[in-house]
């Protein structure tokens, strides 16, 4: 018997710089051809560097060279694709792939899976409707957590069911090489993310270091952009830390600065799921995380890390200061991250979840 043709999937990204979402990418789709996909890539803006990432996989890709969030080219590149190519599925991420995607497919005569990657967060009410209305003519709506679900869920005025949840996952593999912290020197705790200072909690992060207890701690900060990470130098040295807190700027890989970290650190005031977590976990590194969206979805309160109430600073403090009084707990918290991303959050389990959406008989997030 003759097995049945891919089924092509093309995955709308706004642009292709190093995002949650888009390096996310990076490790699902290759897993998606074992579901009968043959998935490929069109992104809103112009050529970065997750392109030449997911093209090293074999991930076709294309830059539609949008430039500026009013330009309607890319969004007519795309429904010339879409007639071309003529998709299963447009699978749209994030709000402004999601809005474009909506319009083109609805003139391609196209199915749209619709994902959610973060917390709706502090935006416009016209985001919310324009985003509700592309969500409820989708074909499936997929988040990457029950927090986020809910959120948009009650955002757009959809039934609680109406989103299902397909966690992120990675290829644990490319984080198997990483060694273990080096011994006898001080605890040092990493950052991994966008400079987002409000949102991420960076200005709590410094203010607990500052905090008696935590001397012997170091931090690295590992993320951009150039000119926040020279704001939050300022403050550090405003605060003493200078000779305590290294800031990297961008990096090309998590492996790179997880190999010198003992654990890494999530502040967070708002997280729809933090994929840096996984990336941590899988090097075996604790984490020290809010309990904010998404998080405690990954982090094992106690098992795996230690979470604490977002916003504030003496709880963050005190849990940075006893792993870093307590290396057989570090230890031993490492150990059983591995295991739970090995688990649970692993790109091959993401990968099936995705690939489902492209079934035809799809029914899973229709409600509305």
């Amino acid at each position: 018997m003759t097995a049945p043709a891919p089924r092509p999937v093309v995955h709308l990204l706004v642009g292709l710089t190093r995002g949650g979402a888009e390096r996310l990418l990076v490790d699902v789709l290759p897993a998606t051809r074992r579901h009968g996909v043959e998935p490929s890539v069109l992104a809103l803006k112009g050529w970065g560097p997750v392109g030449d990432e997911l093209q090293s996989v074999g991930i076709p890709v294309t830059a539609l060279g949008g430039r500026g969030k009013g330009d309607p080219r890319p969004v007519l590149r795309l429904l010339g694709e879409l007639r071309r190519r003529r998709p299963s599925l447009l699978h749209a991420h994030l709000f402004r792939a999601t809005v474009a995607g909506d319009w083109a497919c609805r003139w391609a005569g196209v199915p749209l899976a619709v994902h959610y990657h973060s917390l709706a967060g502090d935006r416009p009410l016209w985001h919310d409707r324009l985003e509700g209305a592309a969500s409820r003519r989708a074909r499936a709506r997929i988040a990457v957590s029950a927090a986020v679900a809910a959120d948009r869920a009650a955002r757009l005025g959809l039934a609680p069911d109406a989103i299902g949840v397909v966690a992120n996952g990675i290829e644990t593999g490319r984080l198997e090489g990483v060694p273990p912290p080096p011994a006898g020197r001080p605890l040092v705790a990493g950052f991994l993310g966008r400079l987002l200072v409000e949102e991420k909690g960076l200005d709590v992060l410094l203010e607990a270091l500052a905090r008696p207890g935590t001397e012997g701690v170091r931090l690295e900060i590992a993320g951009g952009p150039a000119e926040v990470a020279q704001a939050l130098e300022a403050r550090a040295r405003t605060l003493g830390l200078g000779n305590r807190i290294r800031f990297l700027g961008e990096v090309p890989s998590a492996a790179g600065v997880l190999a010198g970290w003992d654990l890494l650190v999530l502040p967070s005031r708002q997280e729809g799921f933090g994929l840096a977590l996984l990336e941590a976990m899988a090097a075996g590194r604790p984490v020290v995380a809010t309990r904010a969206g998404g998080i405690p979805e990954v982090v094992e309160e106690g098992v795996t890390g230690i979470l604490v109430p977002p916003g504030e600073v003496a709880p963050l403090a005190a849990g940075l200061a006893a792993l870093a009084a307590d290396t057989d707990r570090l230890a031993r918290l490492g150990r059983a991250a591995r295991e739970r991303v090995e688990a649970r959050f692993t790109a091959a389990r993401t990968a099936a979840g995705w690939s489902a959406l492209a079934a035809p008989a799809q029914t899973a997030g229709r409600g509305t």
